[in-house]
């Protein structure tokens, strides 16, 4: 294991005091940010894309102060229905193009947060209630959301980018390690995992927390739900489908567990 940091951390330093100071701290990797919710205080991005001088120097730097690269930083919401969401989309972009220009094959983000429909900001919905919650996060993850990810995963492995890694944080489609979107489950998987200089282990999971024998079953009145005032009332009305009917549909694939070794030669 590696001790770092993302050099936001010590912005108010000019990049080679950054350098000078990261190494007298005994850090080994080092996080830059190139822009969005950062001012990516030691990356120009334009410049780096541009001047592939300036790339040289600047890895020549890093390496010389006995520091690697851990991932590039673009942290921001890309699905921020105003322009925000079109300049970071841009910053994101060309984040993953500095990437594969670096042989940097590790990209730090969040997931983004869309706005319901017609909102002018992002909407950031942590409830199922009342019912038009429900329609905005389908409409969110549905409309938005996998759409996104699906062509941002295509560019990425176009730029060579093994992993895209979340920020967890609070006003985001993706805020912990359990957020998904019951209309959508099955086309995420949660992945976490360790990186070593020549191996990685990843823990993969599916569906593991489904443990309720109600959860997955649709029929109307089973078990007592149509009968409860509320979906919460008891444990056999975890299924909600009285509700929500398609609140029922992630849970209707096996669990799954399993763990994934690489070793790079």
């Amino acid at each position: 294991m590696k001790i770092g940091m993302i050099t936001d951390s010590l912005g108010g330093l000019s990049f080679d005091e950054m350098l000078k100071a990261s190494a007298e701290l005994g850090l080994e990797m080092l996080e830059f940010a190139c822009g969005n919710w950062s001012s990516a205080p030691h990356v120009d991005l334009d410049q780096m894309l541009e001047s592939e001088v300036a790339r040289k120097n600047f890895l020549a730097k890093v390496k010389d102060h006995g520091l690697s690269i851990s991932a590039l930083n673009c942290s921001g919401n890309p699905l921020h229905p105003g322009n925000k969401g079109k300049l970071h989309h841009e910053i994101t972009l060309k984040t993953f193009q500095l990437a594969k220009l670096l042989k940097i094959d590790r990209i730090v983000m969040m997931s983004g947060l869309p706005g319901g429909p017609g909102d002018a900001n992002p909407n950031w919905i942590v409830t199922d209630w009342p019912p038009e919650c429900l329609s905005i996060l389908q409409y969110q993850w549905d409309e938005v959301i996998i759409p996104y990810w699906r062509e941002l995963a295509v560019e990425a492995k176009k730029n060579g980018i093994r992993k895209i890694c979340l920020e967890l944080h609070g006003h985001q489609a993706v805020y912990n390690p359990f957020t998904r979107y019951v209309g959508s489950w099955d086309t995420f998987n949660l992945r976490a995992g360790i990186n070593f200089r020549t191996w990685d282990l990843n823990l993969y999971s599916n569906n593991v927390f489904n443990k309720f024998e109600a959860l997955g079953n649709t029929g109307n009145g089973r078990n007592g739900c149509a009968a409860s005032p509320s979906p919460f009332a008891s444990p056999a009305c975890t299924s909600f489908s009285v509700y929500s009917p398609f609140v029922t549909q992630p849970y209707q694939r096996p669990r799954e567990i399993g763990v994934q070794a690489n070793y790079r030669f």
